[in-house]
């Protein structure tokens, strides 16, 4: 239904529509012009408070502290006012991002690759009961060059105890190009046995969960490279490193719900100044 370049705009265009939502009904159900009003009372009893501080008026003060508590009811009804709407733009949020979700290009080749410590060689995994978990798959045509992320969970009595993350290069790539999720649950150790690949080699994965035994077996999710993604104009800063590449329709929507939320925010207030 949709390439790359196409979806992409999709989004974009879901995202404005949510921002634009998103900023109505904070305004409509939220009654923005009542916050508005909250706001500005409390702003003058500020601004009357430091002005009578600084002119040494104790009669002023007290009549100003007094006007502060008798307001104070205010501060619950303007928490009720914003958040009311704000359960309606989650339901909407959630319910948008499931659905990219569900419409995104190239799920149809999504896999998964169980992972034992059976001794199977023909799995890769080389000593039954050794707390190592392996599984091999071969990389050839139609896979996409470049980088991937392997994200893998460790089963134990049918639920999953600890996930982990890593990546693979497929005869090209680098770091940036991709995000791999935050470690969860139980500590599981994840890793390929190179860190690139040529074409039609066999790429092995090993896991190593926490504990004895650690897994029943381990889940290792993966694509064949064929992805939805988008290249950003220049690399963003985050905490452990540079993100160039955004990787996945639901994280692209939330990049760009956050950066159109912001325009609209700022032109808003803009034209209230002017007003």
């Amino acid at each position: 239904m949709f390439d790359n370049t196409t979806f992409a705009l999709f989004i974009l265009g879901v995202a404005v529509v949510y921002a634009v939502l998103s900023q109505v009904l904070q305004r409509k159900i939220g009654n923005f012009k009542r916050v508005k009003e909250i706001q500005d009372t409390f702003k003058s009893i500020n601004d009357d408070l430091n002005a009578a501080t600084k002119a040494n008026d104790k009669a002023k003060v007290e009549e100003v502290l007094k006007r502060q508590a008798d307001s104070t009811s205010m501060i619950t009804e303007m928490m009720v006012l914003q958040f009311k709407p704000l359960i309606l733009i989650l339901v909407v949020f959630f319910a948008t991002t499931w659905a990219l979700g569900q419409l995104e290009p190239y799920r149809s080749d999504d896999m998964t690759i169980k992972l034992f410590d059976n001794g199977n060689t023909s799995n890769c995994d080389m000593k039954s009961g050794d707390g190592i978990y392996s599984a091999c798959f071969t990389l050839a045509p139609p896979m996409q060059k470049g980088a991937w992320v392997i994200y893998a969970d460790a089963i134990k009595d049918g639920k999953p105890v600890g996930s982990n993350g890593t990546i693979l290069y497929y005869a090209e790539g680098k770091k940036s190009d991709v995000y791999v999720p935050p470690a969860k649950g139980e500590m599981l150790a994840l890793s390929v046995d190179k860190p690139l690949y040529s074409e039609n080699e066999t790429a092995r994965i090993t896991a190593v969960p926490s504990g004895n035994p650690g897994a029943d077996y381990v889940d290792a999710k993966l694509d064949m490279g064929t992805e939805f993604y988008v290249d950003l104009p220049f690399a963003v800063p985050l905490i452990f490193m540079e993100l160039k590449r955004v990787v996945g329709g639901q994280s692209f929507f939330v990049l760009s719900v956050f950066v159109i939320s912001l325009v609209i925010s700022f032109a808003f207030s803009a034209y209230l100044q002017k007003l």
